[in-house]
Order: structure tokens, then C-alpha cells, then sequence
């Protein structure tokens, strides 16, 4: 105990003053014969700063009580964070200051969900394979990635677009890559409307790029045919591009420039 408090005698009773709501993320009661044998709380933990860290110190722990006190039951607390160093921070045990009382939440990330890189498990397991495999495709490659696919197809429509821009938005380049490819291929090929309407557009989007690399090659042949001096950074700034009126602007342009550089003026 601290030697520099003074210590007073409190009451015997505590009445709560007003009626006040717990709001948990989700709840989860797990009953056998109409009896509560187990409850789980689950919560989403985006930051663990030190305000963060102090003030689910202290509501946390009412969860767990509050939810065992109602249900009597054994209960547990999970947290599911964006990132590893986030999971370990959240994971630190919240000390309520009697002993052997904190409170050591089970928070996970991602990275600590096992990758499902089989079709049939994707489709029963959609969620598990949407939150996990950001964290994985890049280790375990395109049976990643195609499970992502076929847990699509069995998600319902309305959160299948905001699920797949979740996984894109968490992929590296060549991942991301991986995955449109995949997706607009004909073994996906889409029976739903969001479906079909990616397709089209994937469609429409690689006949663009072909059509941009081909305007591309030919400004640089044209450009080398004159025996005109190509950089490196101006080739892979013409190579680069897929604005299809910008490349119809150099080629009208190119037969005419002494430098290369005046493509772009």
C-alpha cells in the first residue's frame, strides 16, 4: 500500500445514482438446457495509445463482471487489433490493484489467424478468410488469394464490395495484383450484379492498358527512328502512361520534336 494517502472510512453501500448502459462491441452467450454456460465478449481495438490503454483499463474489466454478474457464467474478453504491436500492447495485463485480479485480455491480429488457402473452407469460412489473408498472401501466395475469390462468391452482396476493398486496401502491390487477376478470370467468372459489374470493368480496364501500351511503344519507336535521344526516366514516364489522350497528344507531336523533353511541354 502507498505510505502518502490518508485513509478515510467510505460506505458500506454504493447505489448507483442513474441507470447506465455498457455498450460492447458484441456478446456472445453460449447456453446448454437453457443455461448460460459460457459468455464471450469480443471487441475491436484500433489504437493502443496510453489514453486508449487507461480508459479500456478501467471498462473492460466492468464488461467481464458485469456480463458474468448478469449471466453466471465463466466469460472471456477478446480484442481483435489491426496490427501485432497493437494485439501485444492491448495484451498487457489491466491491474485493478487487488492481487491476482487483471485482467489479461485475448487480443489477437491477422497475423495470428491461421491462412485457409483451400476453396470448399473459404466458402464456409468467408470472414476468417477475408480478415486473415492480408497478413498471409504474400507468404503463401495464390491458394491465398484464390480462397479470397471463393469467399466472395458466398458473401452477401451488399458488404461484398466493402469486404473486397478491404482486402485491396491491406495487399501489397503484387498481392493486389494477384487478386484482380484472379478475379477476372474466367474460373470467377461473377454470377452476382456487383460480380459481373467488376468483370466489365476489369475487362474494359485491361483493353485500356493494352490500348495505352501499344500508343506507348509507338511514340518511343518513333522517337527512336529519328535517332532522337531517349532517357531512361522519359522512356519509363512514356511506358508509364495510360491516359490514352495524353498518349494521342505525343503522337501527334512526336514526328514534329527535335528533344524528347518536348513531348511534355
Amino acid at each position: 500500500m502507498p505510505d502518502d494517502v490518508c485513509w478515510q472510512m467510505g460506505p458500506e453501500t454504493v447505489t448507483n445514482l442513474a441507470p447506465q448502459q455498457i455498450s460492447m462491441d458484441i456478446a456472445l452467450i453460449g447456453s446448454s438446457a437453457d443455461t448460460p454456460r459460457r459468455a464471450i465478449i469480443h471487441e475491436v481495438q484500433r489504437k493502443a495509445g496510453k489514453a486508449d490503454l487507461e480508459r479500456i483499463s478501467y471498462s473492460w474489466p466492468e464488461y467481464v463482471t458485469s456480463i458474468r454478474r448478469r449471466f453466471q457464467c465463466p466469460t472471456t474478453i477478446m480484442a481483435m487489433c489491426p496490427t501485432p504491436s497493437i494485439a501485444r500492447r492491448v495484451r498487457t495485463p489491466m491491474k485493478t490493484g487487488h492481487p491476482g485480479f487483471d485482467l489479461t485480455v485475448l487480443a489477437y491480429s491477422p497475423e495470428d489467424l491461421k491462412p485457409i488457402i483451400d476453396t470448399a473452407s473459404a466458402r464456409e469460412w468467408p470472414e476468417w478468410v477475408l480478415l486473415s489473408s492480408p497478413a498471409h498472401a504474400d507468404v503463401e501466395g495464390p491458394p491465398v488469394l484464390e480462397a479470397v475469390a471463393a469467399a466472395l462468391q458466398v458473401t452477401d452482396e451488399e458488404k461484398r464490395e466493402k469486404y473486397y476493398d478491404y482486402v485491396l486496401a491491406r495487399l501489397t502491390d503484387a498481392a493486389r495484383h494477384t487478386l484482380e487477376t484472379i478475379m477476372k478470370s474466367d474460373t470467377y467468372r461473377p454470377q452476382s450484379d456487383w460480380g459481373r459489374r467488376l468483370w466489365s470493368e476489369g475487362e474494359a480496364h485491361g483493353k485500356a492498358e493494352g490500348e495505352a501500351e501499344g500508343r506507348a511503344k509507338g511514340v518511343l519507336a518513333v522517337l527512336r527512328s529519328r535517332g532522337i535521344e531517349v532517357p531512361s526516366e522519359a522512356a519509363d514516364r512514356i511506358t508509364a502512361c495510360t491516359d490514352l489522350r495524353v498518349l494521342d497528344v505525343w503522337l501527334d507531336k512526336v514526328a514534329l520534336v527535335e528533344r524528347v523533353e518536348e513531348l511534355f511541354d
